[in-house]
């Protein structure tokens, strides 16, 4: 996505939101597979990527195993990683974002989500921590972070299960795919601002077990 800056980012993105109803049928935009330019073309039924004669693929959705959409970047796993860089427009997030299962990763923040509540976070990563927020939205939970790709937009139905702690400790685990994580689910550990009440957490822990079908409460 050709983006300068956070400000750029949320434009875009708000934008692409409230047109989601007239989306073009097909997507096309120039992206490069390592040194190699090509064009990726996106619809609802596959993407793929025009380039030179041993870089020209198309996947249809169900042949995925993961699809990563970042601001500059696509990555898809089907058997091997393909990841390309470039302007990605933004409607490719907005087609994408409530029509694919859970394994689309959508490696940014999505500005256009409305909160119910926030919290500033540091995201501990390994022996070191990203600064950011998390937003907690009707059906999605934004992480905006400051470092480059460490953003997330999640779906209830993108997150296995929540855990704490203490109120100032909370991990979501999601379905993203991490060799190293347990159970090849991604864990976000997140040192919390400010105390988490016990009465939030139970809420979000519900909606979480409702949406997976864990518990079922009238």
């Amino acid at each position: 996505m050709a983006f300068t800056g956070k400000k750029a980012t949320r434009l875009i993105l708000m934008t692409a939101l409230s047109a989601a109803a007239a989306l073009p049928a097909e997507i096309r935009f120039e992206a490069r597979y390592k040194k190699h330019p090509g064009t990726m073309t996106v619809d609802e039924q596959a993407i793929a990527f025009q380039g030179v004669k041993k870089d020209s693929w198309r996947w249809s959705y169900p042949d995925i195993d993961e699809l990563k959409l970042g601001e500059h970047s696509v990555r898809v796993t089907a058997g091997r990683t393909y990841e390309f860089r470039g302007d990605v427009p933004a409607a490719v997030y907005a087609l994408w974002k409530d029509r694919l299962d859970q394994r689309f990763v959508a490696e940014l923040a999505d500005h256009g989500v409305q909160p119910d509540w926030r919290i500033g976070v540091k995201h501990r990563i390994g022996r070191t921590s990203a600064d950011g927020v998390l937003e907690f939205g009707r059906d999605r939970i934004v992480f905006a972070s400051d470092r480059p790709d460490d953003s997330r937009t999640w779906r209830i139905s993108d997150i296995e299960n929540i855990s704490s702690s203490g109120p100032f400790d909370l991990t979501i685990v999601t379905f993203e795919r991490a060799r190293l994580d347990y159970g090849d689910r991604k864990q976000f550990t997140f040192q919390l601002k400010e105390a988490l009440s016990e009465d939030r957490y139970n809420e979000l822990w519900l909606k979480i077990n409702r949406q997976n079908r864990r518990i079922q409460i009238p």
